[in-house]
């Protein structure tokens, strides 16, 4: 699973298209203070990819992930996020990943069942696809 950064295609024309990562100077930043284990932190990100001079902690901020994809769907910054939470406005177009490269995160789930009933057939049915759609969506 990785963070990546997605906007509006419209940040991707423009005098302050982004077409590097530097260009993010020019941007807001929107961040997801959503409270968990690991997550996509703009300072991270900017230093795996040796960003200079972007101020990590500018921008907005919003206390659920899905506020601050909206607000990056409509054009009013970049958002840090998780791909597994954009799948259907990246499909849609209203997103896109303006650069390809996503910060690994070091999250895992785990499916736990009773160990007397973690054998039987509809449980290992629903393992199994569990495992399907993770690896489908990159999270595997």
């Amino acid at each position: 699973m990785s963070a990546v950064p997605l906007c509006s295609p419209r940040l991707l024309t423009g005098e302050d298209a982004l077409r590097r990562p530097d260009d993010l100077r020019h941007h807001t930043l929107l961040h997801d203070d959503t409270a968990y284990a690991d997550k996509p932190d703009w300072g991270a990100w900017l230093a795996a990819m040796n960003v200079r001079g972007v101020d990590a902690s500018r921008g907005q901020r919003f206390n659920h992930a899905a506020l601050a994809l909206e607000a990056a769907a409509e054009g009013q910054g970049v958002a840090l996020s998780l791909r597994l939470l954009a799948l259907a406005d990246l499909a849609a177009g209203r997103l896109v990943m303006p650069f390809e490269f996503g910060l690994p995160l070091r999250s895992a789930y785990y499916v736990v069942s009773p160990e007397a009933t973690a054998d039987r057939p509809d449980n290992l049915a629903f393992r199994q696809w569990l495992m399907a759609q993770a690896a489908a969506d990159g999270a595997g």
